[in-house]
């Protein structure tokens, strides 16, 4: 059985539930089923990022609107709980943005880290609003004692300006590398230039300073991603190869793809797709774009991830959460979990030892 780690003060913690297996080969793209019903809605919730507490509930930290009813601008940060992953009670209180959490302007697609403290770092995008051109972005942190009432730090933790993300950079996803260290997959936005998004990386000995990485890691220029790759979502194999899960546009529809790599730079992807909007079976739906990936044990995940119909009227319902499940590949059936769930972080990330 594989050793797990969840993240702990600066993602430092090590937390050791089993002995490792034997390597296993990339595998195929995996097929997800989509759960029945919706996992939440009402408003614009989307760009889900979801933790198991440690009472064995789960949160989820969410984009959403800013009104009461959760539509229209600016875009703000809120939660919602769950007794089982499945059934979420949407909290109408606003988390972080427009005043709230010591931000003032727009922020969403949150990536939150349990500490081994007890306490929580949130990692989100922060945009420039009103609108105005250039639209900037780029990638902060707060901080809070009960996941609830959250402080902003000090200073940026990835800036918009190089090469591929001259204007905007945002959906943070972050790993611990074998060394130690750990590398933030992004999405960056170059403006003046092509004008695409692009999936990018950063790396940082601490979680607070971090450095951008020469290239790209995931590039547009596919079937189904010929004008973005962004919202990048990565497990790490126990043979310590990588899946990522990432939004693909091609100027009419976003769809969820995926891409593999044996050391996290270099990306090959994946033929076809994993998901499509048509999957849902509800009119309307331009788009589906991953969030976060948790395990359930006996070698299953749980997908959550948004869909968007691309209205921007106030008022009107936008974005929605639902689900997806997939069983392990066969290549890894040996891998049994046996049960076991991370502690706190509800699997943010897997790793061998």
């Amino acid at each position: 059985m594989e050793a797990l780690k969840t993240f702990s003060v600066l993602f430092a913690g090590v937390v050791a539930l089993a002995s490792t297996a034997a390597a296993a080969p990339l595998p195929s793209p995996w097929s997800w089923t989509i759960e029945d019903g919706v996992r939440l809605e009402g408003g614009w919730p989307h760009t889900p990022d979801v933790l198991k507490l440690p009472d064995g509930t789960y949160r989820m930290y969410h984009g959403d609107g800013f009104s009461a009813a959760g539509t229209g601008y600016p875009i703000v940060i809120r939660n919602a709980t769950s007794p089982d992953g499945l059934t979420w009670t949407k909290d109408p209180n606003i988390l972080i943005g427009s005043g709230y959490g010591g931000e003032a302007g727009w922020v969403g697609t949150p990536e939150t880290m349990v500490l081994s403290d007890g306490t929580y770092r949130m990692y989100y995008s922060n945009e420039k609003y009103p609108f105005g051109d250039p639209q900037w972005g780029n990638i902060v942190s707060a901080v809070s004692p009960d996941g609830l009432t959250w402080t902003k730090e000090p200073n940026i933790r990835v800036d918009y300006g190089g090469p591929y993300d001259s204007l905007r950079v945002l959906s943070p996803d972050i790993m611990q590398l074998s060394d130690g260290t750990y590398r933030m997959y992004y999405a960056g936005y170059d403006y003046g230039g092509d004008e695409h998004y692009r999936i990018l990386s950063a790396v940082s000995a601490d979680g607070l300073t971090w450095t951008k990485e020469t290239g790209v890691r995931v590039d547009i220029g596919g079937t189904y991603d010929t004008l973005e790759t962004a919202s990048p979502e990565v497990i790490q194999l126990p043979d310590e190869t990588y899946i990522m899960f990432y939004r693909g546009y091609d100027g009419g529809t976003g769809r969820i793809l995926s891409a593999v790599s044996t050391g996290g730079l270099a990306w090959t992807k994946e033929p076809g797709f994993r998901l499509e909007p048509n999957d849902l079976g509800i009119e309307g739906v331009a788009s589906v774009a991953p969030g976060e990936i948790i395990t359930l044990g006996d070698n299953e995940y749980r997908m959550y991830f948004s869909s968007d119909t691309g209205t921007t009227a106030s008022g009107t319902e936008r974005c929605k959460i639902f689900s997806a499940y997939v069983p392990e590949p066969a290549t890894l059936s040996l891998l049994a979990f046996g049960g076991l769930v991370p502690m706190l972080s509800g699997l943010k990330r897997r790793w061998k030892s």
